[in-house]
């Protein structure tokens, strides 16, 4: 493949970003500023028809004119896209080159655009930034809109004005990538969203712009995309296009889940780079890429290539716009009627859309990723029958499996299989969920094994399921559907010393190996969960996904302090306090370094209050017991044992610290739900716990004594003021019940797709 012909290319100049947009996390992980493209490496850049210059927020680079300039040497065509924030330096790069295109990203009017945008006076910024280029002539110049259901219903309103002033409009759906380092961008009200686009499409084609008409083409494109199906023209990227970060990295687009690297530039000339052995694999791939993305970069060379498609629809909705004031309607889309006459369901459509709900579930250009995700939706209900055991009592996994399907709204028939003793604590409040028992003890794990083993596989078949979901570890040996598994974590192979011989043996030899090789689809509840199963099982990645635990806000709020000392002191319990909740055990909860860590702290006169450690006994809880005991400060560290729901939140609500430094979890609800009711948290720096708290937790090495005692002190120090708060809500979105659920079951869809209805 020549490395000389003329290429579209978009050039990320820079991760940084000065915006806190809803739908993008890249200013979470910037680049720094040496590690950002120079002009040596902007030299190797091939020629081109067309290049995008953009970040992160590309104005915070200070020798952007520099890149600019040489740029120009190459590129017959340039625009910027930017949040319009630095007027100054737009203004200045506009009058040295007056041909030069800006792109100023617009989430809506006023309001919405500030919400979505994360910039005081966004809106104002950047509408005042297009007017002053327009006043200097500027002939390229215009919106950009990234469509939610947030900002659909200003999508027409923010056209008008940029019709109003003889602007450009360009637009994109709300999707996910590595390049967003979010995977929950998600549409949900998708005939709204159509609606909104389709009055925006009938605008377009009344206008008298050609280009305009075909801009109506790409947005009937767009409808197309939310719902799901299969592009309307052939993606080239990698073939005619291409995208370079700030690091170097060559890739063939920003659409892909996982970063697909043909090469680096820094590192080799662009004709090696480009006709390497590495840029065909990606190729490859993208050939039978499942993302079904229809975004500017890859479209608008593909309307070129392929003019006879778009001309046609053209032509003949141009033809009605003549006749009628509404030429274009969306249930032109065959998918649409469908929806809207009940054929198929939200999940269904979920299941096929690779670049929304799907993000966690698909691997983009993974290895599943033959074949698009697309094929015969048919309209009966689909059956997933469940394994309902979930130990001798409900612990996290019963929880997390209550969650999970009483927000279940896909309209899937749930039949949980559960012990006869434990329908008490197995209770639904989704009508779609039917519980039925089977006749072994809860207290029974030899009975249970045998029963999930050999007579569950028969239940599947007989209830006719579509799916079997087994949300406990078991031993899955058969199969009569296609069968996803939750496997929480791998604790065994982390902490071998915690467990007996028989049980390591059966779990690392015979359970977890075989079980994960044998289901069709594994979740786990954390990506450090999800490497573990990788690293230690030798599951590929396209066959993992990951969908977080949640926590109930209704249920873990922050309570009243006054309130919280009164359940306290009823209790018998201090109201100063430094915190840890769940199983007492040593080594795996680490539970004698805390208590040393406060004995430091009691040492050296930085905390006068108590420790309380609330949790019922696991292994080694004697061990832990007696070392406290014989503290010097005995009479400072409480046993709470067992504590009730309204107790646990008053204890997360007026704790100084909530600590858990835990040698392994495989997802750490606790610290979660003191987030969630205001508190201050210290974790481990392991495996899932730094996902857990994101930015809101201080992590240290679970070993080290005077980290931990000095991160605790840290805690002390800072109360739970309104921007903490508001903190919080915004970490908590990530573990919304509603939107889990959603990931479940897109999953479970999707398992059904691929698998079809054969036995294992």
């Amino acid at each position: 493949m020549s490395g000389n012909r003329k290429l579209n290319g978009t050039v990320i100049v820079t991760y940084r970003c000065n915006a806190r947009c809803s739908m993008c996390n890249r200013y979470k992980a910037p680049s720094k500023p040496e590690e950002e493209l120079s002009i040596e490496t902007i030299k190797k850049l091939p020629p081109m028809y067309f290049t995008n210059i953009t970040g992160g927020e590309p104005f915070i680079r200070t020798d952007l004119p520099d890149i600019v300039r040489e740029l120009y040497k190459k590129s017959d065509r340039i625009v910027i896209s930017t949040n319009g924030f630095f007027t100054d330096r737009i203004i200045a790069l506009a009058k040295e080159f007056p041909k030069i295109g800006i792109r100023i990203s617009i989430e809506g009017l006023e309001k919405t655009n500030n919400e979505i945008r994360g910039l005081e006076n966004g809106f104002q910024r950047g509408y005042r930034t297009l007017l002053k280029l327009k006043k200097m002539g500027l002939e390229d110049i215009g919106f950009g809109m990234t469509v939610q259901d947030r900002n659909a219903p200003d999508l027409v309103p923010l056209y008008n004005i940029s019709d109003k002033l003889g602007m450009e409009f360009a637009t994109a759906s709300l999707h996910n990538s590595f390049y967003f380092v979010e995977s929950r961008n998600i549409i949900h009200d998708r005939p709204m969203v159509a609606a909104n686009f389709e009055k925006l499409i009938n605008r377009l084609l009344k206008s008298k712009s050609p280009k305009k008409w075909f801009r109506a083409y790409f947005n009937h494109g767009l409808i197309n995309y939310i719902y799901g199906q299969p592009r309307l023209l052939p993606c080239d990227m990698s073939f005619d296009t291409f995208f370079i970060d700030p690091y170097g990295n060559v890739m063939p687009c920003n659409g892909t889940k996982d970063r697909e690297i043909m090469g680096n530039l820094n590192e080799q000339s662009w004709k090696e780079l480009w006709n390497s052995p590495q840029a065909e694999i990606v190729r490859k791939k993208v050939r039978h890429c499942d993302r079904q993305c229809w975004m500017i970069g890859s479209v608008s060379p593909a309307m070129h290539k392929y003019i006879w498609k778009p001309a046609w629809w053209v032509f003949t909705h141009k033809l009605r716009s003549f006749f009628t004031d509404k030429p274009y309607s969306m249930y032109e889309n065959p998918i649409c009627r469908k929806l809207r006459d009940g054929k198929v369901t939200k999940a269904e459509l979920d299941a096929c859309s690779t670049c929304d709900m799907n993000a966690d579930a698909c691997n983009g250009l993974g290895r599943a990723a033959g074949k698009p995700a697309t094929g015969k939706l048919r309209g009966r209900r689909k059956k997933a029958v469940v394994s309902g055991y979930v130990g001798k009592k409900i612990t996290g996994i019963g929880r997390n499996l209550i969650n999970l399907l009483n927000n279940a709204d896909s309209g899937m028939e749930y039949i949980v299989y559960t012990n006869e003793d434990m329908t008490e604590d197995m209770q639904f409040t989704n009508p779609n969920v039917t519980v039925k028992t089977y006749p072994v003890s809860k207290n029974s794990s030899m009975g249970n094994l045998l029963w999930n083993t050999f007579v569950f596989p028969l239940v599947v078949k007989k209830e006719r399921a579509d799916i079997a979901l087994i949300p406990n570890f078991t031993l899955l040996l058969f199969k009569a559907a296609p069968t996803a598994i939750i496997m929480h974590d791998l604790i065994e192979f982390n902490i071998p010393e915690k467990f007996s011989k028989l049980r390591m043996f059966y779990r690392t030899k015979i359970a977890d190996p075989i079980t994960a090789r044998r289901a069709d689809s594994v979740i786990t509840v954390s990506q450090n969960s999800k490497n573990d199963i990788i690293k230690f099982l030798g599951i590929g990645a396209d066959k993992i996904s990951v969908i977080f635990n949640g926590a109930d806000r209704e249920r873990f709020r922050r309570m009243d302090a006054c309130c919280a000392r009164e359940i306290l002191t009823a209790r018998g319990l201090p109201t100063e306090f430094i915190l840890y909740t769940g199983t007492v055990d040593h080594p795996g909860k680490n539970s004698m370094t805390l208590i040393k860590a406060f004995e430091s702290l009691k040492r050296s006169g930085r905390y006068d209050g108590s420790l309380i450690i609330a949790g019922m006994p696991g292994s080694g809880y004697e061990t832990v017991k007696d070392y406290a005991d014989r503290s010097p400060f005995a009479a400072d560290i409480c046993f709470a044992g067992f504590v009730t729901d309204e107790e646990l939140v008053a204890l997360y609500s007026l704790c100084s610290a909530f600590v858990l430094v835990s040698l392994y979890e495989g997802f750490g609800i606790p610290p979660l739900e003191a987030i969630s009711c205001g508190a201050r948290v210290v974790v481990s720096n392991t495996s899932s716990l730094p996902e857990v708290v994101g930015e809101l937790g201080l992590t240290v090495p679970p070993t080290d004594t005077e980290a931990v005692a000095d991160a605790i002190y840290e805690c002390t120090q800072h109360s739970a003021d309104e921007e903490y708060l508001r903190a919080v809500d915004a970490h908590m979105k990530k573990f919304d019940w509603k939107d889990l659920s959603r990931q479940l079951e897109t999953q479970l869809f999707r398992t059904m797709r691929k698998k079809g209805k054969r036995n294992g």
